[in-house]
């Protein structure tokens, strides 16, 4: 059975009426053992902050943090902040703070692709009729998806839209920033899609206040001061890492074993891989969500979880019938061809380095096809990729 090793917190406990679920063991080290017949592990892939490597980060003797850490006792009123970064998290939190802070830095290495977001107002009487009119919502819900899928999809995979997503991008670029200097350092040099596309309608205006700053030489060390770049030291009294996440790590730092003491994160060292993001050869009734090569950049995430969620529940009727099951070798070997044929025609693999991929190269985070393939392959019988026992 899959086992799982969560520490103990010290202290009264209140265990509350036994009963004949999973057994609970607190050995002497202070960790707690329970057994369980399935694991479904949903940790998510951007959970967990990714620092950069900048020499003399120790140092600085203002308030520093990570976007995802955010230091909520900290007043960012009349400030000189420092963001590190401007991708899509970023472009959330830089607006807010170029409202409140004195002065505001932006260090950017490499410039995003921006498209407008969507965001109109429903009227009264569009109210009335979503919540009135039977299946207007969902409708309208289903309408959203299909054109994401019939538009930005076909971008991704280098189709008819490609051009098109770019040109919406420079348009809703030379509509918000006037200054020809600044438009220049916010214009992508790659494909558009191959970095996370930011929708965002507030970012650009912030990045034109007078009291910001774009900053595109290359930092060379932080001091106790501020930040020193190729042209010298811009003081600051609050840097704020908008760097993104380690999105790669899938699972760590948690430690899986199955069959023969095999460790996941060694059978994982040249990327993760999952068949159908989902299952791991040598890993019996363990189960992802949101795991290897299941991310969109161009739909709901929660469609792909619906969809994982759905096959899991079709995959449990079969363990109390025949036992423990594990997706075959075979299986796995021959959903790894598949995916590496149809990732070679995205556009993510085109000029740019993003945390939809390892170090290497190697994209372990998105999903290549259409979501209706995806739905498709999922819902059919887990039978024969399985092997029980």
């Amino acid at each position: 059975m899959p086992r799982a090793d969560i520490p103990w917190v010290d202290g009264p406990q209140d265990d509350g009426p036994q009963d004949d679920g999973p057994r609970d063991d607190r050995s002497a080290h202070g960790v707690r053992v329970e057994e369980f017949d399935v694991v479904v592990a949903g940790v998510g892939q951007l959970n967990r902050p990714a620092m950069p490597d900048i020499p003399g980060m120790a140092d600085f003797e203002g308030v520093s943090f990570h976007s995802a850490r955010w230091n909520h006792d900290h007043d960012l009123s009349g400030r000189r902040v420092a963001v590190i970064g401007t991708g899509s998290s970023a472009a959330q939190f830089i607006p807010p703070v170029a409202g409140r802070a004195g002065h505001l830095d932006v260090y950017q290495r490499t410039p995003n692709w921006v498209i407008p977001k969507p965001d109109a107002a429903f009227g009264p009487m569009t109210r009335l009729a979503l919540r009135f009119v039977p299946g207007l919502q969902r409708a309208y819900r289903e309408w959203i998806y299909r054109y994401a899928e019939g538009t930005l999809y076909p971008a991704l995979a280098r189709g008819w839209s490609e051009g098109m997503l770019k040109k919406r991008a420079l348009g809703h670029l030379r509509a918000q920033v006037a200054d020809p200097g600044l438009r220049a350092k916010l214009t992508p040099d790659y494909p558009p899609g191959c970095k996370r596309v930011v929708i965002d309608s507030t970012f650009y205006p912030a990045l034109t206040r007078p009291n910001v700053d774009v900053v595109t030489d290359r930092i060379v060390r932080i001091t106790a001061k501020g930040i020193e770049t190729t042209r010298g030291l811009r003081e600051a009294d609050t840097i704020i890492y908008g760097t993104g996440f380690r999105s790669t790590e899938f699972l760590t730092p948690i430690a899986l074993t199955g069959r023969g003491g095999q460790r996941l994160e060694e059978r994982w060292k040249q990327g993760a891989e999952a068949y159908l993001g989902i299952s791991v050869p040598d890993f019996p009734n363990l189960f992802l969500l949101y795991g290897p090569n299941t991310n969109l950049g161009h739909n709901s995430i929660i469609f792909m979880i619906e969809c994982q969620v759905n096959h899991i529940m079709n995959c449990l009727p079969y363990l109390s019938e025949r036992g423990p099951m594990e997706v075959r070798p075979e299986a796995m070997a021959a959903w790894s061809r598949q995916l590496d044929v149809a990732m070679a025609r995205m556009v993510w693999g085109n000029g740019c380095q993003s945390w939809y991929k390892t170090a290497e190269g190697r994209v372990t985070n998105n999903w290549p096809g259409p979501t209706p393939l995806y739905r498709k392959l999922t819902a059919l019988p887990p039978l024969p990729a399985y092997r029980f026992g």
